[in-house]
C-alpha cells in the first residue's frame, strides 16, 4: 500500500548521495582553523588572547593624511598604541610585494625634484598607461651636465634596491639613470630610440631594459646600499653618449615612473605621490618601522596587556637587515627587552636575571618568534621550532610601566604584521596549531 512512496525515497537518497562530497567539504572546512585566515582568527579569538595587534584589521588602524599610523588597536579588546609624533609614527604596508619609496613619481617638476641646468614641461605627453601625466626633461644652453636630481630617500646598509625609470626618445635619444649616496655610484647609459644598454658604471645587477609599448623604454637595475644614508636616483641627459655637453635650450626626451624599491619587492610599478608606499613579504599588511626612530606606545602594559604576567605570545616580523640592534618590545623599565640582535633574536635582561638568544635571523625573512611563561622559566621558539629555557624566575610579571613597539633610537627596520599575547599557557597541541597558522598565512620560512 506504500508502493507510492519508493520513486520518492529513491529520489531523496540520490540527491543526498549527490549533496554529500560537498556537505562532507564544507563540515570539514568549518572544523578545520587552519582552512583560511577567517577560521584561524575564529580559532585565535576563541582561545580569549588578551590582546591581538593586527594591522590587516583596517577598522582597528588610525591613519594620518600622509598614510602613517597614529594608532593600532586590538583586535579583541579596547587595548591600543599610539604615536602623536609624525616623525615616530610607522607606515602601514600593502597586503602584497608592491613597493616605491621614491616621492611623487610622475611629478617630477614637483618639491621633491630638481631640475639641475634644465627644466621640466609637465604633462606634456601620454604616459605608458595612456594617462597624459608624462614630462619632458628639457635641457638649458650651459656647457655641462643636464640632469634630474631627487630629494634623497633613506636607505639602509646592506640591502639591496631596484632604481627604475620609463623614458621616450624626443630630440635627444639618450639618457644615464644614476644611483647614488647609500649605494656606490652605478648607472646604466640607455639607447632610447631602441631600448638598448649603451654602457654601465659600477656594477649594476639584474639589469633590464623593457619596450613597453608607443616608444616608451622601461629600464632598472639593482644595487646594494653600502651605508645607512640617503640615496638618489638621478636622470641625466646625454648627447652621443656624453653627459657634459654644450645644450641648445630646447632639446630634450619624455620621463615617467621614477621608482625605488627593495629588490626582494615585485618590480610592478606603482604611482607615489608625496608619501612612499611599502610593500610586504607576507601578502598581508604590516607596520613599517623605519629603523631609525619609529615607536609607539600603550599605557595598559601590566593591567591588560600582560596582566599577572604574559604566559604567553606570538610576535612576526621581518627585517630588512640582519646587523645592529632592532628593538621590537621594550617597557620603560630595564626589566624585559625584545629585540634582534645581528642574527640572532634576544630577551635582554627579563626579571633583572640575564639574556637569552635565539641564533636565528636572516633579512628579508618573515620570522615567527613566540614565548611563554611557564613553572618558572621564561621558553622562546623561533619559527615554530624547539623552544630554549632561559634562567629560572625569568618573567614579565613585575613590569608596571608602559610597553612600546619599536624605540626611539634603535627599533625595527622592517614589517611587524601580528602580536597576540595570552594570559595562559596554551596546552602543546594549541602552541602547534597555532604556529602551523602563523606559519601558513604569514609565509613565515
Amino acid at each position: 500500500m506504500f508502493k507510492w512512496l519508493l520513486p520518492i525515497l529513491l529520489l531523496i537518497t540520490q540527491h543526498a548521495w549527490a549533496i554529500s562530497p560537498n556537505a562532507k567539504r564544507i563540515i570539514l572546512e568549518s572544523s578545520d582553523p587552519l582552512a583560511n585566515i577567517d577560521t584561524f582568527n575564529s580559532y585565535v579569538d576563541s582561545l580569549k588572547p588578551t590582546m591581538d595587534l593586527d594591522p590587516e584589521a583596517l577598522s582597528k588602524v588610525t591613519l594620518t593624511a600622509t598614510g602613517q599610523v597614529s594608532a593600532i588597536t586590538s583586535r579583541v579588546s579596547a587595548i591600543s598604541f599610539t604615536q602623536g609624533t609624525a616623525a615616530n609614527q610607522p607606515y602601514l604596508s600593502r597586503p602584497d610585494q608592491v613597493e616605491n619609496i621614491q616621492l611623487n613619481a610622475e611629478a617630477l617638476g614637483g618639491s621633491n625634484w630638481f631640475a639641475i641646468r634644465s627644466s621640466i614641461s609637465a604633462n606634456s605627453t601620454a604616459a605608458p598607461d595612456g594617462t597624459t601625466t608624462a614630462d619632458t626633461l628639457i635641457e638649458d644652453s650651459s656647457t655641462n651636465t643636464h640632469l634630474l636630481s631627487p630629494s634623497g630617500v633613506a636607505l639602509t646598509s646592506g640591502v639591496k634596491y631596484r632604481f627604475s625609470g620609463y623614458g621616450k626618445a624626443k630630440e635627444r635619444t639618450q639618457i644615464r639613470l644614476l644611483a647614488s649616496g647609500a649605494v656606490p655610484n652605478t648607472g646604466l647609459n640607455v639607447d632610447l630610440s631602441t631600448c638598448t644598454e649603451i654602457t654601465t658604471t659600477g656594477s649594476p645587477l639584474n639589469k633590464t631594459y623593457t619596450s613597453v609599448g608607443n616608444g616608451w623604454c622601461r629600464f632598472s637595475f639593482e644595487v646594494a646600499a653600502t651605508s645607512t644614508a640617503s640615496g638618489y636616483q638621478e636622470f641625466y641627459l646625454l648627447n652621443a653618449g656624453s653627459q657634459s655637453y654644450a645644450g641648445d635650450g630646447a632639446s630634450g626626451l619624455y620621463l615617467w615612473g621614477a621608482q625605488l624599491q627593495r629588490a626582494s619587492m615585485q618590480p610592478s610599478y606603482i604611482q607615489t605621490t608625496a608619501s612612499p608606499i611599502y610593500g610586504s613579504l607576507t601578502g598581508r599588511r604590516g607596520l613599517v618601522f623605519d629603523g631609525s626612530n619609529d615607536q609607539m606606545t600603550s599605557a595598559s602594559y601590566t593591567s591588560a596587556i600582560f596582566a599577572a604576567g604574559a604566559k604567553e605570545a606570538y610576535i612576526i616580523t621581518d627585517s630588512n637587515t640582519a646587523s645592529g640592534t632592532q628593538v621590537i618590545l621594550r617597557p620603560a623599565s630595564s626589566y624585559f627587552d625584545l629585540r634582534i640582535s645581528g642574527a640572532g633574536y634576544q630577551f635582554v635582561n627579563y626579571d633583572g636575571t640575564g639574556d637569552q638568544t635565539q641564533s636565528t635571523h636572516a633579512a628579508n625573512r618573515v620570522e615567527l618568534f613566540s614565548f611563554r611563561h611557564a613553572s618558572g622559566y621564561l621558553y622562546s621558539s623561533i619559527q615554530g621550532g624547539p623552544e630554549t629555557a632561559g634562567t629560572a624566575s625569568g618573567d614579565t610579571t613585575n613590569i608596571s610601566t608602559a610597553l612600546t613597539l619599536g624605540h626611539a633610537s634603535t627599533p625595527l627596520n622592517g614589517n611587524m604584521y601580528r602580536f597576540i599575547t595570552f594570559n595562559k599557557t596554551n596546552s602543546p597541541a594549541v602552541r602547534a596549531k597555532l604556529q602551523r597558522g602563523f606559519r601558513k598565512f604569514y609565509k613565515t620560512q
